[in-house]
């Protein structure tokens, strides 16, 4: 299935794909490219995406959003936790970002979509149907909640943050929306 971003200054289509990332080789170029810029307002601008990297865990995975040769989104996930609605296995995506540049207004708009299309991909492969569950940041909790996504509220034992979760439906719906 092709992928797309919207240019902005072309006002356009453009395709994109996603690489898994699996060498600190790979990781450590994306990491500089995006440190030179200010992300000053953002509440993942204390990010730094190559010890992130390096932490991992062995059931994380990493996947690099790439358009025209540069990364334009990272999203790390980890493999079979249980969600909260039905108790079944999912996909859990432990952070998700667009690059520096692609904050509104943004070069490219759709990043955070089309990895969380990727997401809900890999939950299928995994026979998880499309789960997928995370905690977002205060500002990301509209785009999630736009995504079709269910609001579990504060989530007091991770920071805080609001739960959500994707469903079997949701996830269908989600992915039919991207075709």
């Amino acid at each position: 299935m092709p992928l797309w971003l919207y240019e902005t200054a072309t006002q356009s289509l453009v395709e994109a794909k996603i690489i898994e990332i699996s060498t600190q080789s790979e990781m450590a170029p994306i990491n500089q490219g995006w440190a030179g810029y200010s992300l000053r307002g953002y509440e993942h601008s204390h990010w730094d995406w190559e010890r992130k990297f390096r932490w991992r865990t062995p059931e994380a995975r990493v996947f690099a959003l790439e358009c025209y040769g540069e990364t334009q989104g990272l999203m790390f996930i980890l493999m079979g936790i249980t969600n909260r609605l039905h108790r079944l296995p999912l996909l859990y995506v432990d952070y998700l970002a667009s690059a520096p540049w692609n904050l509104p207004p943004g070069r490219f708009k759709g990043c955070g979509s089309v990895l969380l299309q990727q997401a809900i991909i890999e939950s299928q492969a995994q026979g998880w149907e499309g789960r997928i569950g995370l905690h977002s940041l205060p500002q990301a909790e509209g785009f999630y909640q736009n995504c079709g996504m269910i609001d579990f509220g504060t989530d007091n034992s991770y920071e805080g943050l609001s739960y959500f979760e994707m469903g079997t439906t949701q996830a269908d719906a989600f992915l039919n929306l991207k075709r």
